[in-house]
């Protein structure tokens, strides 16, 4: 019988913080953290480079505790768009909007309605749409407004017909 022996093989911990040694990784750590569409994973990867940074001194900064900073950071907390400011600040970045194209303004409503489970249908109100002749934007109704306008409609042909035949 042959004796089975087992190799062990031991890894270092790993620690994404210390390879955010540059601002071009860092811009692309959250870069990649931004495009995952999730506020967690967001405020994680702040946390982390705080981390890289020293935590206190990000804390201190930002104007927050450091035991506030390292909760609202670290992926359990739900920080404020107020908090993410300061903290953005401190770390000497700086969050920016930039326009997305028509198809994936639709989706990422749809994802965000799927992610509320709302039931009601999302209305493509895009400054985008094509001017009419007048130089005015012309906006499409909601399915809503478009019934209730309907029923007003339906509702207000009905009382003036019995009124003629009253007459």
């Amino acid at each position: 019988m042959e004796k089975r022996t087992e190799m062990t093989e031991k890894f270092a911990p790993y620690d994404t913080a210390e390879f955010l040694t540059t601002p071009g990784r860092v811009q692309a750590y959250m870069d990649e953290a931004v495009s995952s569409g999730d506020g967690a994973t967001i405020a994680r990867a702040l946390g982390t480079i705080a981390r890289a940074r020293s935590m206190s001194e990000v804390a201190r900064q930002a104007g927050l505790t450091r035991a506030g900073l390292h909760k609202a950071l670290s992926g359990a907390g739900k920080p404020g768009l107020e908090t993410i400011m300061k903290v953005s600040g401190a770390l000497g970045l700086q969050i920016q909007f930039t326009a997305i194209g028509d198809t994936a303004v639709m989706k990422a409503r749809a994802a965000m309605a799927k992610r509320r489970k709302v039931s009601t249908p999302v209305v493509n109100l895009d400054v985008a749409q094509k001017p009419m002749a007048s130089g005015k934007i012309k906006i499409k109704k909601s399915p809503a407004k478009i019934a209730s306008t309907a029923r007003r409609s339906a509702g207000g042909a009905k009382s003036a017909g019995a009124s003629r035949k009253r007459a």
